[in-house]
Order: structure tokens, then sequence, then C-alpha cells
């Protein structure tokens, strides 16, 4: 009789565990579980635009670059916290942080903590409208490539390579002198445009604003054609 109420109760309380257990092992009444996240399922992955060039390009492979403004241009790996969003720029060592307000499958409202590379820390609120544009990517047909380009001037014709020495660092030299300091193109790409601050000498900004020029590749995705060597202004 003992034996018989004894497994009588192991049975019961076998029976009021698996009762509270949802089958999966988690508690579904957490906080965490019923919180509301607007960013899930990647819905932030794309281009987003406003206007005709700022946009900011979240990729799935965890890679974002964005131009904001006329002076502010950032690339880097992002991660997620909540409905936050942290880019990491490692050439700058700066953070930029994008609070999302709210987000439909055509809008993004965000609220953007950065670095401006004049006046300090700025904080700004932004929407953009989802474009159909191909996300940024580290991976794109300019890395490894030159170009080669020849100028009249007063003075007689320069002679120019451009070469992107990797996905977001360019070197302009002048190759018809024994010897020429170059200038470095700090860039984000998104085609057909390249987006870029020039850095004449170690860190010294050449322009206090982003630059831009249009690339062209070829069959091959050659570059077959850019129009300017510096670029020109926003």
């Amino acid at each position: 009789m003992k034996k018989i109420l004894s497994m009588l109760a192991i049975t019961l309380a076998v029976f009021a565990s698996c009762s509270s257990d949802d089958g999966n092992g988690e508690d579904t009444n957490s906080p965490k579980d019923n919180k509301v996240y607007k960013l899930h399922d990647n819905n932030f992955v794309g281009v987003w635009r406003n206007g005709s060039d700022c946009f900011v390009s979240f990729s799935s492979d965890r890679f974002n670059s964005s131009l904001l403004n006329t002076k502010f241009i950032d690339e880097g790996d992002y991660t997620l916290k909540d409905d936050t969003i942290f880019v990491k720029n490692s050439y700058f060592n700066k953070t930029t942080k994008y609070v999302v307000n709210s987000i439909t499958d055509n809008t993004l409202n965000v609220t953007i903590t950065y670095e401006d590379r004049w006046e300090g820390k700025k904080t700004t609120n932004m929407q953009f409208t989802k474009a159909t544009d191909k996300p940024c990517s580290k991976m794109h047909n300019l890395v490894g490539k030159s170009f080669y380009a020849q100028y009249a001037m007063s003075s007689g014709s320069q002679h120019w390579n451009k070469t992107f020495t990797s996905y977001n660092i360019a070197s302009c030299t002048r190759t018809d002198l024994a010897s020429s300091t170059p200038s470095t193109f700090y860039y984000i790409y998104l085609p057909p445009k390249i987006y870029f601050y020039v850095i004449r000498y170690g860190n010294e900004f050449w322009y206090d604003h982003v630059r831009y020029d249009t690339v062209t590749l070829d069959s091959n995705n050659q570059i077959e054609f850019m129009e300017y060597l510096y670029g020109q202004e926003l």
C-alpha cells in the first residue's frame, strides 16, 4: 500500500510539472518573450533613401554604408540590440547609433547619433523611404581595380592612377612624376556612384564636404570611365 501511495505521489508531481511546461523549456511570461520589437526578421535590410543622394544601407551579412548629409559618410559592421543598430567604423574608430522609432515596408524613421568629422557628436531624426537598390557590400566590383586618367592642365598634361586598394580605401597617385605623395580616398560605393572624403596627407582633409563620382564598368567589370579626378561636390 505504501508503495502504491508513493508511486501515485510521484505521478502527480510529474504531471503538475509537465502541465506548467510550455513544451520548449522557456518561460513565456517573461518580459523578454512578451516584448515586441520593431526590428525583426531582417525587416530593415535594404537601401533606404532620403532625397536623391542621402541613404542608409543595411545588408543581410551585417554591413552598413550610409550618406547622411553633405559632410558625413560612414560604413562598418553592425550589431543589433533591441530596436537599436550600432555601426562600428573601424577606419575612424567611431560608432554610429540608429534608434528605430518606426518601420514599415516602405518607411524607416530613426534617431541617429554620429560623430561629425568637423563639428563633433550630433543627433538627428531622419525619415527614409525604401529603395530598389541592392545593399552595399564589402565584396564589390571596385576592390583591387585601378583607373588611369590623363588631364590637360595649363602647365601641361598630368597622369594619374586611382587604385581601389580595399572596399573603403582608394589611393590616387600622380604617375608622370618621379615621386608623388598619394591622396587617400575614404569611400562608400552604391553603384554606380562612389561617395568619398579626400584625405591629402595623413589625416588632413582636403575638402570639408563629401565628394562623389559616377563609375562606369565595362562588360568585364573593369573600370571604363570616371569623369573627375577628385569628384564633384554634392
